[in-house]
């Protein structure tokens, strides 16, 4: 004052204490709390406020994280931060921009997961190769498929065959119920690569020996070919006495895909190496024994002059059989004869020659009468 000169100098300075009360209500403004939408991949989601909260200020969130499909109500409730005190010392409570009157300190928000969609599963064809019985059961998945996925129940125990597949494959994770029902099904096609080998056994191709008749000999196969396979023969029939090398190669069958589309070659239990699929064996046709030509006696009478080429063989009698041409024009006689035939038959090489030449007996009928002429027996008359 314009006295201050009369007082003494410490007492021109005092230190003043008093108290001011704290405002009613700090007001937080620029700060949004909006629903959000994700879509369910296994991962925790969030809703979280937008803006930037003053300093001594902090949220505290209540049921605004999730993992699963859902919807979750979550609030943000602003409140003095303890560790600063720089509003809380100032203000007696707090109200955010646009919350509820109820909860003026609280915002709210819905944090909705929706169900996600799988990828379908994939094959692992990597070492994927045919074997007799496979069933789609033992097809893997690649180790990228979600691990979950399985092969329908229906389809498990289906066989599978070398080249394109079809199967469904379900999901059964513990997850599922995360994921929407069309994604949780799916028609999965793979390709199964060809077996290398099939392998035939139970089957024998061994040599035979058969005598010439005239009619076709063959050597076939023992043993039942499974269905999708035939044989193809070579050299394995013949008519003549001969030795005949066949070979009998197990092919897939043309006609019956059964096994051609699951495997690449054929293997045959026996086979050489040389040629796996094929075995051989040889036919030996040997030389027949002819049967004796016999005389037809039926008619068989003598008459002067009957030469041995006269005489007839029996209908049973092989054709190609004719008398020895030195004793065809020899005379026979009533009674037993005994003459040499030889067989000369378009077949003669396949018989033995011992057989083709036999010693004939027959008997010949007597003539009923022998007529004389040229004698006369005239009357005689003497004295």
């Amino acid at each position: 004052g314009t006295d201050a000169e009369n007082y003494t100098d410490a007492s021109k300075t005092a230190e003043v204490t008093f108290s001011v009360g704290k405002a009613e209500t700090y007001t937080v403004t620029g700060i949004t709390f909006e629903d959000k939408t994700e879509t369910y991949d296994g991962t925790e989601k969030e809703v979280t406020i937008t803006g930037t909260l003053a300093e001594g200020l902090s949220v505290v969130y209540t049921n605004n994280k999730g993992t699963n499909a859902n919807t979750y109500s979550a609030t943000a409730q602003i409140v003095f931060d303890e560790a600063n005190d720089v509003l809380s010392k100032n203000y007696t409570n707090i109200v955010v921009e646009g919350a509820a009157e109820e909860t003026p300190d609280t915002l709210t928000a819905t944090l909705t997961i929706n169900k996600g969609t799988l990828v379908a599963p994939v094959v692992d064809t990597t070492d994927l190769v045919y074997s007799e019985g496979m069933k789609v059961s033992a097809v893997p998945f690649t180790a990228e498929t979600k691990v979950g996925w399985k092969w329908e129940a229906a389809d498990a125990e289906e066989l599978v065959v070398a080249g394109s597949n079809t199967f469904t494959a379900v999901y059964e994770g513990a997850d599922a119920e995360n994921y929407t029902d069309a994604s949780k099904t799916a028609e999965v096609t793979f390709s199964v690569g060809k077996a290398e080998t099939y392998t035939v056994t139970g089957i024998t191709f061994e040599d035979k020996t058969e005598t010439y008749d005239g009619t076709e000999k063959e050597v076939t196969i023992t043993g039942t070919l499974p269905a999708g396979l035939t044989v193809e023969y070579t050299n394995n029939k013949g008519t003549n006495a001969n030795t005949y090398n066949a070979t009998a190669k197990i092919v897939f069958d043309k006609a019956n895909d059964v096994l051609s589309k699951n495997y690449t070659s054929i293997v045959v239990e026996g086979a050489v190496e040389e040629t796996p699929d094929t075995l051989t064996a040889i036919l030996t046709i040997n030389k027949g024994t002819l049967a004796a030509p016999v005389v037809d006696t039926t008619d068989l009478v003598y008459s002067e002059g009957m030469k041995l080429s006269a005489v007839p063989f029996t209908a049973e009698t092989k054709a190609g059989w004719k008398w020895e041409v030195a004793d065809a024009e020899e005379l026979v006689v009533a009674g037993s004869n005994t003459f040499t035939a030889v067989y000369e038959g378009t077949d003669a090489e396949n018989y033995t020659d011992a057989s083709k030449t036999a010693e004939v007996t027959f008997t010949v009928g007597k003539a009923e009468t022998y007529t004389v002429t040229g004698i006369t027996f005239t009357d005689k008359a003497e004295t």
